[in-house]
């Protein structure tokens, strides 16, 4: 997140600085970091359940039924929001190749990123082209942070990446980002490399 953390802005919302109406609202957080302890720190910062990517989408509505049902009482201008869709046309999407792409090369769970985004085709299309478009920039700035060892933006750059690559299903790239983030905490200078 740009400007706040999740952490943080869930603690400026339980402070009630975006509104009273809003400070009891129920969180769940939904973050790359699987980590011990790292579901306390959730509960911590305010957030009142916690869930990983990629996501599992069984698991992601069923709590999310789960905190509908509680006793919250939600501000009168949020208990009917406008229904949001997402319009895309078969013309603005570029094709994906969804040929099946050897082990040994490059593992894609295409299925689980279906499953995460319900079956819409499209949007994973759109998804996937957005990070085609945007990886090899980033991948770039990556490499430099590692150069100049600035430890700090190399775990946050692995930390994005390695969500982005599970939600995508991604398997062989999220597993590897989610070893840079692990040696760039380190820091494994060397490894990194």
């Amino acid at each position: 997140m740009p400007v706040l953390n999740g952490y943080d802005t869930n603690r400026q919302i339980r402070q009630g600085i975006f509104g009273e109406l809003y400070s009891t609202i129920p969180i769940i957080t939904m973050t790359a970091n699987a980590m011990l302890g790292e579901r306390d720190k959730c509960l911590d910062a305010g957030m009142n359940d916690y869930t990983t990517k990629p996501i599992n989408l069984d698991f992601f509505v069923s709590k999310t039924i789960e905190w509908i049902l509680t006793v919250y009482q939600a501000p009168l201008n949020l208990q009917n929001p406008k229904e949001v869709t997402i319009n895309v046309t078969a013309s603005q999407l570029q094709d994906v190749n969804t040929s099946v792409v050897s082990p040994e090369i490059l593992q894609w769970d295409k299925r689980a990123a279906l499953t995460r985004l319900m079956n819409n085709e499209a949007l994973l299309s759109k998804i996937c082209q957005i990070f085609m478009d945007t990886t090899p920039n980033k991948i770039k700035h990556l490499g430099k942070c590692i150069t100049e060892k600035n430890f700090e933006t190399v775990t946050k750059l692995a930390h994005s990446f390695k969500g982005s690559a599970g939600d995508l299903g991604a398997v062989d790239l999220h597993q590897l980002f989610s070893s840079m983030e692990q040696l760039a905490q380190i820091p494994e200078v060397e490894k990194l490399e």
